[in-house]
């Protein structure tokens, strides 16, 4: 019909092993299909989100389930929305305590785009020289010690220059939208996820003056494990990917992703207001 809006193609996803996801799913697709489109519904990780051609995923499931979600789509700048059934939720937009009905009314009408920045990471092996495209992550790179009881000494150099070394239990390379997460339990400051910046927070550092720090988001970091035992490890947004193993010498670069993460968002849900209902930031200490 001339002049009609095209009803929004959703694709659902989410691990059907998690409680709620597979009834949820069931009972959003008739909901959703009365003003959109479901095109799919993938609860085991079958379909390709590099090739969709939805408007909108809708994610079922916790942060973990977003971050997943946001490594399978990779360059593709589908949008993604969260229905939390997790714990944090600090990066879905709906509650799960709404009701089909309102999550479809919600998918059908107006929501706002946020471009989160990514982290792209490659593993310079030293015994071969062999340089590693490792990939993505949309929170943090982690380098710790793993296993190994031993304090893990890390050197870093930022575009290229010398900057500091650090000996502890690792270090926390986090985009904005990551300093929410690993990074803030470590001690690092909270950035608003619009800034343009990368951030290192050493964990746990056997030394005071080894604090987190805040570097331009064209900058690339680069760190070297000084000593390890081959127990040394790292990680893209808590999961350890293949040939993740570090050994003396390796070198870890780090700098921000050429594409962004665009996450689909409601208008009243505000960064700060997530800070606030989500981790309770600047509660006043009650008497």
């Amino acid at each position: 019909m001339p002049g009609s809006r095209r009803r929004k193609r959703i694709l659902i996803v989410g691990d059907r092993r998690k409680g709620r996801v597979a009834a949820l799913a069931r009972a959003l697709e008739p909901e959703l299909n009365k003003k959109s489109r479901v095109i799919g519904i993938d609860l085991d990780g079958n379909i390709n989100l590099q090739k969709t051609r939805a408007d909108l995923i809708l994610v079922l499931g916790g942060d973990g389930s977003i971050l997943h979600t946001a490594h399978r789509v990779a360059d593709n700048t589908v949008p993604l929305m969260g229905v939390n059934l997790g714990n944090l939720g600090f990066l879905a937009t709906i509650s799960a305590d709404e009701t089909p009905e309102r999550i479809a009314k919600i998918v059908a009408g107006g929501w706002s785009i946020e471009e989160r920045s990514q982290l792209s990471v490659e593993i310079e092996r030293a015994a071969t020289g062999k340089i590693l495209q490792i990939g993505h992550a949309l929170n943090d790179v982690v380098v710790d010690r793993g296993l190994r009881s031993r304090l893990l000494t890390l050197s870093l150099r930022i575009d290229g220059r010398p900057a500091f070394e650090s000996r502890g239990d690792g270090i926390v390379i986090a985009t904005p939208t990551g300093s929410t997460a690993y990074s803030l339990a470590a001690g690092g400051p909270i950035l608003h996820p619009e800034l343009n910046v990368v951030l290192i927070t050493p964990i746990c550092p056997h030394s005071l003056t080894n604090r987190p720090v805040v570097v331009p988001g064209k900058s690339v970091v680069e760190m070297e494990v000084i000593d390890s035992d081959g127990e040394a490890r790292f990680t893209l947004d808590g999961r350890t990917p293949p040939r993740s193993g570090l050994r003396t010498g390796d070198r870890i670069r780090v700098r921000l992703a050429d594409v962004k993460i665009r996450l689909a968002m409601l208008g009243d849900d505000g960064f700060y207001t997530r800070l606030r209902n989500k981790i309770h930031f600047a509660r006043p200490a009650s008497g």
